[in-house]
């Protein structure tokens, strides 16, 4: 595996008390499935860490974790612009069309990654980056971008198993 990039890698080490040994009492990861008899069911759902409110109580002076939200939409807008430049032959493309590819990307990524890919449908489609995608047809991040949009239903978020004989 290779090592995290030293600009991901924490300058403070984090105290002991932010990595527990067992699970945390009120851990929704460590719940079991709820039985739901009278839906005939089990439902499962994710509930999404709240990595700000962490970083309060255990990595107070690294902004990156005090800011995750906006720092995690910043690096999936970095790396889906590395992405974009490798893929496409940037020298056909004006530096703002470039720009729009790499916001489109990005947000496309950090939204499918944090499970609110469902939101896509209200402002993808009208963006400067999606417009480029469908006018050029670039091969791979056409189709890359095709997939996300058309994982929002049912939300990845969410899971209902309905037990047998239902």
């Amino acid at each position: 595996a290779r090592p995290l990039p030293d600009t991901l890698l924490s300058e403070t080490p984090l105290p002991d008390a932010a990595l527990p040994n067992e699970p945390l009492q009120d851990d929704p990861l460590n719940e079991p499935l709820p039985n739901e008899p009278a839906q005939g069911a089990w439902r499962y759902a994710v509930k999404p860490l709240d990595v700000e409110a962490w970083a309060g109580d255990f990595a107070p002076e690294d902004g990156r974790f005090l800011q995750f939200n906006q720092w995690s939409r910043d690096y999936f807008i970095q790396v889906s612009g590395n992405m974009v430049r490798r893929r496409l032959d940037t020298s056909t493309l004006k530096a703002e069309e470039l720009e729009a590819l790499s916001q489109l990307m990005g947000l496309l990524n950090s939204r499918y990654f944090s499970g609110t890919s469902y939101l896509n449908a209200q402002d993808i489609p009208g963006s400067p980056g999606y417009r480029l995608l469908q006018e050029h047809e670039y091969e791979f991040l056409s189709g890359y971008a095709r997939t996300i949009m058309a994982d929002n239903f049912p939300r990845d978020t969410e899971l209902t198993i309905p037990f047998a004989g239902r």
